[in-house]
């Protein structure tokens, strides 16, 4: 009982101190590229992405079957922009995107590629962060697994 005493604190200190590791990586990144972080901790900014197309449909794929896509977005704000994070919303949904910072008027992509698992019709989501920006963007895949 003793152990689990010491141990369960000691546990809650290095997840704290994981996730605070990757906070201050993201200040001296923005820091590095001239992000502005008042606005990280205003938490009004809505993203200043502008993307082509926010939903794309893979129409029909065989189960097994991969699609590729990419979502092509410009900075839109007039400074820089780094991207956070990507996440998929499941694991069938595999993204690629650029880590570097973005200039104003610089335009990227997201690469994403789905793998049907499952028979049915599928609308997986992926979520984009910007450092800086409390809103994030959702972007769609959609189609039909047969």
């Amino acid at each position: 009982m003793k152990k689990i005493r010491f141990i369960l604190p000691l546990v809650a200190a290095l997840c704290s101190c994981a996730g605070r590791g990757r906070i201050v990586a993201e200040n001296i990144a923005a820091l590095e590229y001239g992000v502005d972080m008042a606005s990280e901790m205003s938490g009004e900014n809505p993203t200043p992405l502008s993307f082509d197309c926010r939903e794309v449909n893979l129409g029909r794929l065989r189960i097994g079957e991969r699609k590729d896509t990419v979502f092509v977005f410009v900075n839109d704000s007039d400074a820089a922009v780094i991207l956070r994070d990507v996440v998929a919303g499941c694991g069938c949904t595999e993204v690629i995107w650029p880590k570097n910072p973005l200039m104003p008027t610089d335009t990227a992509c997201i690469e994403v590629g789905f793998t049907a698992e499952k028979e049915g019709v599928f609308y997986k989501k992926v979520f984009v962060s910007v450092l800086g920006c409390d809103a994030f963007d959702e972007l769609a895949l959609k189609g039909i697994a047969v």
